[in-house]
């Protein structure tokens, strides 16, 4: 029998190493996926992730991808252990994406583990998961309302085993039979394969380095580290209850009529717990599956800690926090609910209503809410090759929101992927699909006022030349609705649009639903930016002055929200005209109060 190694003969330096190792994997898995998939959301945009566990399912290290979707993979793999504990070998391949019997988060996230062996036995996971163009349903990229069903939205996959021993299950063939771009999905597949095989390789090395039993200490320590970091900062937070809420616009099915999360956080010594007791029944498309809604959670949590601890994420890092989100509930829904919009769509309502709760309690530690997300997704063929395309375009989102200190930053919306999702450049679109950009740019006055301005929103234009198509508005929101802004700080005095421009007409497509294009079209997308924090008339005016110069706030911008008279010949701040203006507001307050 081998010696346990305890934790006094575990090297301090030794385990910064383990680590920073176990996170430059998770790093070139990454790399790996971003330089090998072909899919457009995939490799252009980095709609994915990656994560590492050991074989009992614990987190390991996550370093790296969409944090809507990271803190859904420790569901995942308890679900692949529940099915097939024993009954894995060297060479297996699990892929799942049901959201009931698999934990998924929308069924386009395809997941894909493989179980890592050492000596013949099962030491960890590697995970990879990317958003797929088409898993099948009656259209094409999955975000579409109105679904009968969840079997109407695409493929539920519940953990199988797409290779077994190495070799291809007639499974596998069977699931790439019934999408759309078989070819695609298989390139992405063995991306994510690949990367999982690097890990493979990465950690067997680490075992024949270190030997289990030490590797598996110093991990172990890892994860107790995590965890006491976390429980130290939340132990700053105030002990209390704290309750927010946030809504979107409606389901899809039932137009104008808001579905709303209610949160109530209680914190307690070194333990942040999250209720969602009283949020609104399951709807449709918007629904948010319980994997999603934990990621949503985790998110807003991490953004209220330090840099140090929420940039590294493992089994420790989520112990401290407790979820309760009832089943049959937009944030818990049950078979056969359809969830095409997550965890955009109601993903965005769970964080902004943890991390308004938050923002009560710490709101010098935590950012206003992000501008919603307003994207669309074309569905057509493309005259050039006569093939099929899903161009599901992230390519309007707006800004973050604002945090004491720092305004937000531009165009990185929305909340749920945490600034990771990567704009393509638009050379990049126009060679993937028939679209011609026409404008892109930062949108004037768009951002939330605040001491602290929220990030700008985009003001995006795009011609279909590609023939007839549909266009869908599926996963997007803030039409009717939009999140908070801390402290005095105010929203963005519009919400988001979309526009079709048609031989001199306008029409006008809300959010969640569909619309046919026709050839010569054009797309006009105009989003809000984030919202903002302290009192905007409270903000330096050289400040106000510099947007004003940068564009992206106007003159009479500058003097409506933020109180600043700028002459514009200069352009220079009119000092006399800023006191007067501040001083009105002032003088109003007070009669207001009177």
């Amino acid at each position: 029998m081998k010696p346990i190694v305890k934790s006094q003969d575990l090297d301090p330096v030794t385990k910064s190493v383990v680590w920073n190792k176990l996170l430059s994997i998770s790093r070139e898995m990454s790399t790996v996926i971003e330089q090998t998939s072909q899919n457009f959301i995939t490799a252009e945009l980095h709609d994915f992730c990656v994560g590492l566990y050991d074989a009992e399912g614990r987190s390991v290290a996550h370093f790296v991808g969409l944090p809507g979707q990271l803190g859904a993979g420790g569901l995942q793999i308890k679900a692949v252990l529940e099915k097939f504990r024993g009954e894995l070998d060297p060479g297996d391949v699990i892929l799942v994406n049901d959201p009931y019997k698999g934990f998924g988060t929308h069924l386009p996230d395809i997941t894909i583990f493989v179980p890592i062996f050492f000596e013949g036995r099962l030491a960890f996971f590697a995970m990879a998961r990317g958003h797929q163009e088409d898993v099948g349903g009656s259209l094409p990229g999955g975000y579409f309302a109105g679904a009968y069903d969840i079997h109407a939205e695409g493929l539920l996959i519940p953990p199988i085993k797409i290779y077994k021993g190495g070799n291809a299950t007639e499974v596998y063939e069977f699931f790439l039979h019934n999408v759309r771009f078989p070819q695609g999905m298989r390139v992405d597949n063995a991306a994510m394969i690949a990367a999982a095989k690097v890990a493979d390789k990465r950690l067997t090395e680490m075992l024949r380095h270190y030997g289990r039993e030490k590797l598996m200490a110093y991990i172990d320590d890892i994860i107790v580290s995590t965890e006491a970091a976390v429980r130290a900062e939340i132990r700053k937070i105030p002990d209390g209850v704290y309750y927010a809420q946030s809504s979107t616009d409606d389901d899809g099915t039932n137009f104008d009529v808001p579905v709303t999360v209610r949160c109530e956080l209680t914190v307690k010594g070194d333990t942040l717990t999250f209720d969602f007791s009283n949020s609104d029944a399951q709807a449709n498309f918007v629904n948010c599956p319980l994997s999603a809604t934990y990621a949503s959670v985790y998110s807003a949590v991490f953004t209220a800690l330090p840099a140090g601890i929420s940039s590294y994420h493992n089994d420790g890092s989520y112990r401290p926090i407790a979820i309760f989100a009832p089943p049959g509930s937009c944030v818990n829904p049950t078979y056969p609910a359809t969830v095409g919009a997550a965890p955009i769509a109601m993903g965005t309502q769970v964080i902004e209503a943890a991390a308004e709760a938050l923002s009560k309690a710490v709101p010098y530690n935590i950012c206003a809410a992000w501008s919603r997300h307003y994207g669309c997704g074309m569905i057509g063929v493309d005259k050039r090759s006569g093939e099929r395309y899903v161009f599901l375009a992230h390519v309007s989102d707006g800004g973050s929101g604002g945090i004491w200190g720092h305004d937000g930053w531009p165009h990185v919306a929305p909340w749920v992927c945490g600034g990771e999702m990567i704009r393509a450049p638009v050379e990049m679109i126009e060679t993937y699909y028939p679209w011609r950009v026409t404008r892109y740019e930062l949108l004037t006055d768009s951002a939330g006022p605040g001491k602290f301005r929220g990030g700008l929103g985009i003001h995006w234009e795009g011609i279909n030349e590609g023939g007839p198509a549909i266009l869908l508005t599926g996963d997007s929101d803030g039409d009717i609705t939009r999140g908070y802004a801390i402290d005095g700080g105010k929203a963005p005095d519009f919400f988001n649009t979309l526009r079709i421009r048609r031989n001199g007409q306008t029409l006008v497509v809300r959010a969640h639903r569909r619309a046919d294009l026709k050839d010569g079209d054009v797309v006009i997308q105009k989003t809000a930016g984030g919202c903002g924090v302290g009192d905007p008339f409270t903000r330096e005016p050289a400040l106000v002055l510099e947007d004003a110069r940068n564009g992206y706030v106007s003159i009479e911008g500058a003097a409506r929200d933020y109180g600043v008279a700028i002459d514009p010949v200069g352009p220079a701040v009119d000092e006399v005209g800023t006191r007067r203006l501040r001083g009105e507001r002032g003088k109003r307050r007070v009669s207001a109060e009177a």
